[in-house]
């Protein structure tokens, strides 16, 4: 399902996927899990017992979105550029090795920047643009195609947009990115580090080249990931973590389903399902564990508009939004398991808890769904740390 957030104009680009020996209609500047999305296709990855997985962390974590592409080895559906003409097929619990490319080689170069920044989400671009502004060669390094991170998630090129109707965080991260390539940096995009042996010795790859980076300096800016929460049914096609879903709507304007639930803590819950209802979406309810504001949270509520104001704004923005969707709000409660089968999630049972999280009897509701979006805050993606201590 396409939605269409303020400033984005229609991409008169359509291209077609042939998935599973089906064609499949997308936009150019679709991943290819955007793409299969949009058609009502979440289910990717084939397990074990035969069951099905679909997008869930949407940024290159988990590989719960596996896909084979024209026949050879594994990739990332979240990750993936579609081009059309692409044959793209579920990938297998087992591969048969015989179809990887064992024999193929990538050009590979040796860098010695002063500087090498790892992430270029909102930390990682403005380190680069100082260090760069400063006289220093910096190179900057991130998996994604597109600069701006998860924070500053920046919509696909191809799409015709009104710059100056797109959102601040929209514009924030343009602005930032801009002063990142003016300042000299050399950015090499889709390249993941895969081996961190000493600040001095860093390799890296992408589908086209590999590099060998022997740096004065390293800075690490990798951000976090969404925690994932077990649960009953967590792993239905359809089941993802919110940044995914807003990973879908802002870079690609694609709903991540046409009837969304979305649950879990914090104010990007408020700000996904507060987006995805503004831009044509049916969000059925937005399910958040904390309880309604209470006399004894007055004084740090205040401290905290005090210190941030503008997140206090930002939050009776999105309340105002949903409010104008007629979304539920349901405080103090939780998805507590969800049902369907290997087509995708159909149902998610909400339920109110106590304060020590146990379920209150009776409380149970079904939300008819064929999407839940669920975020309980982040955890940092420190892996090139460690394993660069564990090195060293």
């Amino acid at each position: 399902m396409r939605i269409h957030s303020k400033g984005f104009g229609d991409t008169p680009n359509p291209i077609t996927l042939n998935y599973n020996g089906a064609p499949v209609v997308g936009q150019a500047g679709d991943t290819v899990a955007s793409a299969l999305i949009a058609a009502g296709d979440p289910a990717l990855r084939e397990a074990g017992g035969g069951d099905k997985r679909g997008v869930f962390c949407g940024m290159g974590v988990c590989a719960e979105c596996t896909v084979m592409i024209e026949g050879k080895g594994e990739s990332l559906a979240c990750m993936t550029p579609a081009t059309d003409g692409m044959i793209v097929d579920s990938a297998a619990p087992r591969l048969d090795l015989s179809t990887l490319d064992a024999g193929s080689t990538l050009p590979e170069s040796t860098l010695s920047p002063d500087v090498v920044v790892i992430g270029a989400g909102p930390s990682g671009l403005a380190a680069a643009a100082v260090a760069a502004e400063s006289g220093l060669d910096v190179v900057l390094l991130d998996e994604r195609g597109k600069l701006g991170g998860q924070y500053y998630k920046q919509p696909a090129p191809d799409f015709d947009l009104d710059e100056h109707r797109l959102d601040g965080q929209y514009q924030r991260g343009r602005a930032l990115i801009e002063r990142a390539r003016a300042s000299g940096v050399r950015i090499l995009d889709r390249a993941k580090v895969w081996g961190a042996f000493a600040p001095d010795h860093i390799v890296a790859a992408s589908p086209v080249e590999r590099w060998v980076i022997r740096a004065k300096r390293v800075v690490l800016a990798t951000g976090a990931y969404e925690r994932g929460v077990p649960m009953p049914g967590w792993t239905l096609p359809g089941v993802m973590t919110t940044g995914a879903a807003q990973t879908l709507s802002r870079s690609y304007q694609v709903s991540p389903g046409e009837r969304v639930l979305v649950a879990g803590n914090g104010p990007l819950n408020m700000q996904v399902a507060a987006e995805l209802a503004a831009a044509g979406a049916h969000v059925v309810a937005l399910v958040e564990l904390a309880n309604p504001v209470r006399a004894s949270s007055v004084l740090p509520g205040a401290m905290m508009a005090f210190a941030s104001p503008g997140l206090i704004a930002d939050g009776a923005k999105y309340g105002l939004a949903l409010a104008r969707a007629h979304v539920p709000v349901i405080t103090g409660s939780a998805v507590v398991r969800m049902t369907g089968d290997e087509n995708g999630v159909a149902g998610a049972v909400v339920a109110r808890l106590r304060s020590d999280g146990t379920l209150i009897p009776g409380t149970e509701r079904t939300f008819e769904v064929d999407a839940v979006c669920m975020g309980y805050g982040f955890l940092p993606s420190n892996e090139i740390a460690r394993l660069s201590a564990s090195v060293g």
